[in-house]
């Protein structure tokens, strides 16, 4: 019998009956440990068929393996594995070649430049959109994939500005960019066209933008 299953009524025996305490450390009560103890055994898997499941599944899907996703965390975290050994120093050329070759782009740039691009190619949409349809992306009447997404962002970007968390960097290119996104709306309409600045932006309302806006 499984150890487990033998302990789990052993357990419930001696809950049951208090008395039977000193008898659960009798020899039957207690089989022999499998190798390695109650952890689960796995087989382990040579480092080139995982490497050839990480490519084969990059042809078939188009993209790497996620690790939030069931059935693909393996492939995930031994992809975010290799990354973590060659940023150490110690992947070896070898593996790192065969890495090169079979799963082009595998070595992605660190968080920290994986989120300032990201930041930057949101400043880019952005701009486009603003040039494309002349108001503010919304978010729940958002007649666009992209907008729902442009509009989170500048509110985020907002928030951080009112924490003191957004980065000087950023904000001077906002200011630069997008004059409009970090003002705060406290003056009626009439005050804001005054001051060139679209009415309602702190709301995310509807707005036609004036060429100076943008």
């Amino acid at each position: 019998m499984p150890y487990r299953k033998v302990y789990e009524h052993i357990h419930a025996r001696v809950s049951y009956k208090p008395e039977r305490f000193g008898q659960r450390l009798m020899l039957h009560d207690h089989p022999k440990l499998p190798p390695g103890g109650l952890k689960k055994q796995t087989t382990k898997i040579p480092w080139m068929e995982r490497a050839g499941e990480v490519s084969r599944f990059r042809r078939e899907h188009g993209r790497f393996p996620r690790g939030y996703l069931d059935g693909e965390q393996q492939l995930y975290s031994f992809l975010q594995y290799q990354r973590k050994q060659y940023r150490a120093g110690k992947l070896p050329t070898v593996r790192k070649s065969f890495l090169d070759e079979h799963l082009p782009g595998w070595l992605t740039p660190p968080k920290k430049e994986r989120e300032d691009a990201l930041w930057t190619q949101r400043v880019r949409e952005l701009d486009a959109f603003l040039r494309q349809y002349g108001r503010i992306p919304q978010y729940k009447t958002a007649e666009y994939p992209l907008e729902k997404v442009l509009s989170v962002w500048v509110t985020r970007q907002r928030h951080c500005k009112r924490l003191g968390n957004l980065d000087p960097e950023r904000e001077q290119l906002i200011h630069k960019s997008f004059p409009w996104l970090l003002a705060t709306i406290h003056s009626s309409a009439a005050t804001d066209g005054q001051r060139g600045l679209p009415v309602g932006a702190d709301n995310d309302e509807t707005l036609t933008l004036s060429k100076q806006g943008i």
